[in-house]
């Protein structure tokens, strides 16, 4: 805790002079340059692949309208510390998330679509009551005292990004949208704010037993639930579930350090899943994990990163996964 508090837990010294109120001054340290470079390195390529999928599209340009407003909605929530800028970051990849499910303007998109926003609303009502509570010292910009009931309805909403139960329906269900749409949500923008949010402003203190709980029953659902799904897309989300459930857990029990690489990992190894994956579905037309067998031979690249990605994730030796593994138990002796 004490190397979390040197290395990222300090503001500049604008921030800390409450008298200012400057509610739009940006923070610039270590954790939100290397979070915000994720984000557009991850960006970078799923446009670069979105260019190939929507290439004879007519609402290609929409889509990348889209995906550029929900990227800069999880920069302005990285970026402006003070709770108006969380709110306004926060509701904007709410929105955008929105209208990214229900691009292809269907049934099935619009009813997942309503599931996103409706447990994504809840968030954001709670992130307006902690800026409420806040009120009462006069202004919502003391971010860096968060205390109390603030602190607990911060950490309540951050499950409700992340999915966590009994929020978690609506991660699999945003598998209506378009291939790059899931690369982005599942790896370094939607899902990774709840959790930016508990390393950035450190509640789990008050909220850490309900945390843990929490995460422990989220990591086993979507643990279990991925072997009886048939949605290779879904299979992969409910994947991320697990992840999340673990990155939940991690945090909550003090190891914030760690939970950081975790994130950055995991985001870098889920995105070429799902940018593999969507390839493989591009390809087939076929979204069913029992037609995709076969692919190392008509699609040997896909199946390549799909395969070392995989194997990463799941802890084989010689991959990135075993030192995170090895660091998470370690630090529990």
């Amino acid at each position: 805790m004490n190397y979390w508090n040197e290395k990222f837990g300090y503001w500049n010294e604008g921030c800390k002079d409450k008298s200012k109120n400057n509610w739009f001054d940006m923070l610039v340290d270590i954790l939100s340059m290397s979070f915000i470079s994720l984000v557009f390195l991850i960006s970078s390529c799923v446009f670069f692949y979105s260019s190939s999928y929507m290439a004879k599209d007519e609402t290609a340009s929409r889509l990348m309208f889209l995906m550029i407003v929900f990227i800069f909605s999880m920069i302005s929530l990285i970026m402006f510390p003070s709770l108006l800028g969380v709110i306004l970051g926060w509701d904007g990849l709410g929105l955008s998330s929105f209208l990214l499910v229900v691009f292809f303007q269907n049934h099935r998109s619009l009813s997942s679509g309503v599931i996103t926003a409706l447990s994504n609303r809840i968030g954001d009502g709670l992130l307006i009551v902690a800026m409420g509570v806040n009120l009462e010292n006069g202004t919502w910009w003391s971010v860096f005292e968060l205390s109390g009931s603030v602190s607990v309805f911060i950490g309540l909403a951050s499950i409700t990004k992340s999915a966590q139960v009994p929020f978690c329906a609506w991660l699999p269900a945003a598998m209506a949208a378009p291939t790059p749409v899931s690369s982005l949500v599942h790896s370094s923008t939607l899902v990774t704010a709840g959790v930016y949010l508990l390393l950035r402003y450190s509640v789990v203190e008050e909220v850490s037993s309900f945390l843990m709980a929490v995460s422990s029953m989220t990591m086993v659902l979507g643990g279990v639930s991925a072997l009886f799904e048939e949605d290779v897309k879904k299979v992969v989300a409910l994947s991320t579930l697990s992840q999340l459930g673990m990155m939940i857990f991690v945090v909550s029990v003090g190891f914030k350090l760690i939970c950081l690489f975790h994130l950055y990992m995991h985001a870098l190894l889920k995105a070429s899943l799902f940018l593999g994956v969507g390839s493989l579905i591009h390809c087939r037309r076929e979204q069913k994990i029992l037609f995709m067998k076969g692919g190392i031979i008509d699609s040997p690249g896909s199946s390549s990163i799909i395969m070392i990605s995989c194997a990463a994730l799941s802890g084989i030796p010689f991959f990135v996964w075993v030192i995170f593994k090895s660091f998470n138990f370690s630090s529990f002796y």
